[in-house]
């Protein structure tokens, strides 16, 4: 008896609108926003889906996060419940599965302004959209206009603050933003290859990592824990093919030790 409990108590709050099926009440409206979404991602036209969305929520995932995620298949059947403060909130039936949408009025219309199965979406936007623009940092930073490229969620052009240089979401996943250009990236690249070329010219061999540097120095040369890019913290330097290799930027520095005396 208690496992019926939650959908009883749900039933019980259910205010199912009057005329639901009656052309022109807010229940068949409703209905028309609720099936043009579902339908939109059944087949695959997040083109469409995306259009029943709200202005605030169509801000934040496009149709091209719509199009890469795979929505819960929905039965058709639905309870359109009470206000709550996301607006009317919907339970689908699905498959094996339910989910709850919410919506709200929008001009003569409701729009979608908010759904579980989007609340796991953009429960990764952030990464996925900071994933992106770490890839097409160093074309920015090349000269590339920021708006040529757009978050991989919400679908929004990116664009470079002019007061900070930083790279930006409007969308807010990349907060402060990232920094655009490398000087002082390349220069504390330099310094580290500089660093490594001191090394093999005090008579060590070429080292295999900055790691190894600073062992068989026994610390004389390179930095325990080795070299962060200072335009990111978690991006640590590598040395590969003789060269200080930043993961961040994707660039490198060249290290060219003297030749030794013959």
């Amino acid at each position: 008896m208690k496992r019926t409990l939650p959908a009883a108590a749900f039933l019980a709050a259910v205010a199912i609108l009057v005329g639901t099926g009656m052309h022109g009440s807010p229940g068949s409206a409703m209905r028309i926003a609720i099936e043009g979404y579902a339908s939109g991602l059944a087949s695959c036209d997040a083109v469409s889906a995306a259009s029943f969305l709200s202005e605030s929520l169509a801000a934040l995932v496009g149709p091209a996060a719509l199009e890469s995620s795979r929505a819960p298949e929905w039965s058709g059947r639905l309870l359109i419940g009470r206000e709550e403060a996301r607006g009317f909130a919907v339970l689908l039936g699905g498959n094996g599965a339910s989910r709850m949408i919410w919506l709200r009025r929008s001009g003569d219309s409701w729009a979608v302004s908010g759904d579980t199965w989007l609340d796991g979406v953009l429960g990764s936007a952030a990464m996925t959209c900071r994933d992106y623009a770490m890839d097409i940092l160093p074309q920015v930073s090349g000269g590339a206009p920021a708006e040529d490229f757009s978050c991989p969620v919400s679908g929004l052009p990116y664009y470079v603050d002019p007061g900070t240089g930083r790279l930006l979401c409007p969308s807010g996943h990349l907060g402060e933003g990232l920094r655009v250009g490398s000087s002082a990236c390349d220069g504390r690249r330099a310094g580290v290859a500089a660093e490594v070329e001191r090394y093999v010219e005090a008579g060590y061999s070429f080292p295999g990592s900055l790691e190894e540097m600073w062992q068989e120095s026994g610390g004389a040369f390179g930095q325990r824990g080795g070299y962060r890019c200072p335009d990111d913290g978690y991006s640590y330097y590598t040395l590969s093919d003789s060269m200080i290799w930043c993961p961040f930027h994707r660039a490198g520095t060249p290290v060219t030790p003297a030749a030794p005396e013959p």
